[in-house]
């Protein structure tokens, strides 16, 4: 049973676990900024967005490379841009790991009420390795992967509101937060007028910052360089999701074959959200993070090694549950996956030399999609058997009987 209440030498342990982890990644890639100056960083491109954006000048230069995010994006980077170079580096780093820290506890505090230090410990211990690519770039996918695990834990704890802000802040950090907003809309009824109240502020804000004539040229600019980036993607094979694995083994689709792909994926992501709604409210939350990431791993059609570390909260949940329910099985598939995504490349030159290194973490992700979907249907039985189970997990009753 998971009902027991955590041992507090045990909590404690993993509490120091989970923070040793991270703070020893921040401050091992810290130590690489201030030492190399040619380390790998994407932050110039956040901060070519905000000097941009102060300066009036046009934010994108229609290559679908450089800054392409939202005018918004360049606003909330704008903080940034005022310091010298080390200190962004640093700053921006060390932020998106508090964020994404707090939002993985607060998760964990939702799921697991009983055993909340114990399963950050654990889930870290996917979570720090499959974020070690994004902090080494300096990628804005940490603060993205925060601030989506605070809305969702919102949206877990019933406060419609916050969960809709912090999706809004998302939107800001990275578009690709459209997805799990166009999701929430469509399953959670509570959550419409928020979000659209909310996309509606998240338009407007831009004139409040700049010439009302600079805003309205960025918008269509903007448009235009998603467009772009889009079609970059799809024209280019070689990104870590499933249209790159196709084309590595010979079946590489065109556009518009990646296109119905990605559809037919989206209505299926989405008819799985619908399903899960008939499962308690901390495990629709759950759900819908998990399923968007998994989803955003397998068909975003740029998808890199860096995105991965957005899948890495959902791997370290679904191990806690595996390590809770005693189901070895399930937890070496977790830990597969994150070895996968974590080693990708030292690990797949080894044993495929020659090739580009997409293969094995394609593979890793399409395995965690497998036990996920695997995991909702047997909770979702479970529920429907066992209608006013309480526990931890919905299927731990069914385990117990």
């Amino acid at each position: 049973m998971t009902s027991a209440k955590e041992e507090p030498t045990q909590a404690t342990r993993w509490l120091i676990i989970a923070i040793v982890g991270w703070v020893g990644l921040s401050l091992f890639i810290s130590g690489a900024v201030l030492l190399s100056k040619k380390h790998r960083s994407v932050i110039t491109n956040y901060n070519l967005g905000a000097e941009r954006w102060i300066e009036g000048a046009p934010l994108y230069d229609g290559t679908g490379e450089g800054f392409i995010y939202l005018p918004q994006s360049a606003i909330l980077y704008t903080p940034w841009a005022l310091l010298s170079e080390t200190w962004r580096e640093i700053t921006f780093r060390w932020t998106g790991v508090a964020v994404y820290m707090i939002g993985l506890y607060a998760m964990c505090q939702l799921l697991f009420p009983n055993h909340s230090l114990v399963a950050f410990g654990r889930a870290s211990l996917c979570a720090v390795p499959m974020s070690y690519c994004a902090m080494r770039n300096g990628q804005a996918t940490m603060l993205f992967t925060g601030v989506f695990l605070l809305s969702t834990t919102m949206l877990g704890r019933q406060q419609w509101a916050k969960s809709a802000a912090l999706m809004i802040l998302g939107f800001a950090v990275k578009p690709f937060m459209i997805v799990p907003i166009l999701l929430s809309a469509a399953t959670q009824s509570r959550m419409r007028l928020k979000l659209l109240f909310g996309m509606l502020v998240f338009a407007l804000i831009p004139f409040l910052a700049q010439r009302w004539d600079y805003v309205m040229s960025q918008y269509p600019a903007a448009f235009a360089m998603l467009r772009d980036v889009d079609r970059l993607g799809h024209n280019t094979q070689l990104w870590c999701q499933v249209f790159g694995l196709l084309h590595q083994l010979g079946l590489g689709l065109g556009e518009q074959g990646q296109r119905m792909v990605q559809l037919v994926a989206a209505i299926g992501t989405l008819g799985l959200c619908f399903w899960c709604t008939r499962l308690p409210r901390a495990r629709q939350a759950f759900y819908l993070f998990s399923l968007t990431a998994t989803y955003l791993m397998l068909f975003n059609a740029r998808n890199e090694m860096n995105t991965y570390a957005l899948l890495g909260p959902a791997v370290g949940f679904v191990a806690v549950q595996a390590y809770l329910e005693r189901n070895n099985v399930l937890w070496w598939q977790m830990a597969a996956v994150a070895i996968g995504a974590t080693a990708n490349y030292e690990l797949g030159k080894l044993i495929i030399p020659g090739i580009e290194q997409i293969w094995m973490i394609t593979l890793a992700g399409i395995l965690f999609a497998y036990c996920l979907i695997k995991l909702l249907i047997k909770e979702v039985r479970s529920v429907e058997t066992l209608p006013n189970v309480t526990t931890e997990s919905s299927f731990s009753a069914v385990n117990a009987a």
